[in-house]
């Protein structure tokens, strides 16, 4: 199952690359949360409304997946998050450690909780 989570993410991070919210959308729980390096918090909705509008651009993105636990229909990935960016205007540079917290619902994987933290020592 490690290997149908990698997967997923890596799908995610594509859709990200491309500014493809409507993939992004399918692969997100209704209530995801998804935290960003700079302190801002988002929804789902207002996530993926900042995707379609441009206020995010990923001109390059690379996760990995360090630890992943699965426990019935959740699964806890520890890993880091690189990568360069334009947030509302401002070029950034990714340099993360995250967790990503992942439910199976209706036999489908979907983002449930996204945490960057940034990564200091590297």
């Amino acid at each position: 199952m490690t290997a149908e989570i990698k997967t997923i993410e890596a799908s995610f991070y594509a859709a990200m690359q491309r500014g493809d919210a409507d993939a992004m959308a399918d692969m997100m729980a209704d209530n995801c949360t998804y935290f960003h390096s700079f302190g801002a918090r988002d929804t789902k909705n207002s996530y993926l409304e900042r995707v379609r509008n441009g206020f995010f651009i990923y001109h390059r993105v690379e996760a990995e997946q360090h630890d992943i636990t699965i426990r019935g229909d959740t699964a806890i990935v520890i890993g880091t998050m690189k990568g360069q960016i334009t947030a509302g205007g401002t070029d950034r540079e990714l340099n993360n450690i995250r967790t990503s917290i992942w439910i199976r619902d209706d036999r489908k994987w979907k983002l449930l909780l996204f945490q960057p933290t940034p990564w200091l020592d590297k």
